[in-house]
């Protein structure tokens, strides 16, 4: 698991969530790459945090993702909170080895099969809605 995340980020588009152990809060950050003909930033691949409750829609874009998997911020995000983003993400494999965080690819309820993002939700395979929690 440890290793396709690290490609969801260098290599991959695709959504995951990072659960602090110490903590138990968690981010879900999605990268996305843009298509050849969009109008903002044609090809390059966007990372984005999940910033409302719709987990398929509600991402905030803050930087670039590069072929190294480094993180270039946006000017209007260099903010201690995005920086720090930058450096965890950029520092994931040691953050994992460490035990600091867990990291979940993002699965599909297998009720509705829409996207799980919250760490439960996913360690369970149904989301709150499909369970009667909401």
């Amino acid at each position: 698991m440890l290793t396709e995340t690290i490609k969801t980020i260098a290599t991959h588009n695709g959504t995951f969530t990072i659960t602090s152990v110490k903590s138990g809060d968690h981010r879900t950050f999605r990268v996305k790459t843009q298509k050849a003909d969009s109008n903002f930033a044609p090809g390059s691949r966007v990372i984005s945090l999940l910033v409302g409750p719709n987990n398929e829609a509600d991402y905030k874009g803050f930087g670039f993702v590069g072929d190294n998997g480094q993180i270039y911020l946006w000017g209007k995000n260099q903010t201690p909170t995005f920086i720090a983003f930058k450096r965890m993400l950029e520092n994931m494999a040691g953050h994992i080895e460490a035990g600091n965080i867990e990291v979940i690819s993002a699965t599909r309820c297998r009720v509705c099969n829409r996207k799980l993002t919250d760490p439960i939700s996913a360690d369970l395979g149904i989301g709150p809605v499909c369970r009667g929690d909401q």
